[in-house]
């Protein structure tokens, strides 16, 4: 457990239940850098909401960087009990358990500065995954460098299997108080979910269909295909992607407080 995440993050979530403008359906949202990129902090995102359609909507953004299902467990259920309208929990969280030292090895600035670099078909300097850095790189060459990456990593993720026990549980006790909850799967590029499927990881890939199966809570993903040029590295958005990718979240969590969206159980 990141005690720190912890102890940060119960006071806002105690004095969101508190602060909450009168009539408004509070969301909160949780989940780690992927989930950061894609959104607005807090009262941001509460007046971006109002701007493209969805006023009364007050959000908590909750998110930290290399954010896994061990270190969110002890925000979970505390959320839980604020009774929010709306729990939006990344799907990352409940299907990956990324140690540190491995979300270390991604956050790298060499490595965030080449695959920016390999994506605008610039020149980038030699590091541990690219092999040559004389020539600008070609889309072959970046979808190399991140196939070594991914094999690199998977072997320092600890299993991708948190207990669904617990998850089940956490889910059920929702239910029960009459909190509905959202499981959201982020975009991904059309290469790098390819990429993904060919690398194989048959956990993931279960416990995602376990996860849609489940009927506690409703399954969200983004029903577009966002390019390479619509991300900073292999999952994290940029400017361009935030902006195709926010005003349909808002839309649907909307509909998901209305009881309307596609993914409503």
């Amino acid at each position: 457990e990141d005690t720190t995440f912890t102890a940060e993050n119960l006071p806002r979530i105690k004095a969101f239940a508190a602060d909450a403008s009168p009539g408004s359906k509070r969301v909160i949202m949780i989940g780690n850098s992927i989930l950061h990129n894609a959104t607005f902090f807090d009262d941001t995102m509460t007046a971006f909401a109002a701007s493209n359609g969805c006023p009364g909507i007050s959000f908590l953004r909750v998110t930290q960087r290399g954010l896994a299902f061990r270190h969110s467990a002890s925000i979970l259920n505390p959320a839980l009990d604020v009774k929010p309208d709306l729990l939006l929990v990344q799907s990352d969280l409940l299907l990956t358990d990324m140690d540190r030292q491995s979300y270390a090895v991604y956050l790298s600035d060499t490595l965030r500065m080449g695959l920016n670099n390999a994506i605008g078909r610039k020149r980038v300097r030699r590091d541990n995954l690219l092999d040559d850095a004389s020539q600008p790189l070609a889309v072959e060459q970046y979808e190399a460098a991140f196939l070594r990456y991914s094999r690199s990593i998977q072997r320092r993720v600890r299993a991708t299997k948190p207990d669904r026990k617990v998850i089940e549980e956490f889910l059920a006790r929702a239910k029960k108080m009459g909190v509905r909850v959202a499981i959201i799967e982020m975009p991904k590029p059309q290469k790098i979910s390819d990429l993904i499927k060919s690398i194989g990881n048959t956990d993931f890939e279960a416990g995602r269909a376990w996860l849609e199966g489940s009927p506690m809570a409703s399954h969200i993903s983004y029903p577009e295909q966002l390019e390479l040029d619509q991300f900073r590295d292999f999952a994290h958005l940029n400017e361009a992607g935030r902006a195709r990718f926010a005003p349909w979240l808002v839309r649907t969590i909307k509909g998901e407080l209305e009881g309307s969206s596609p993914g409503d159980r």
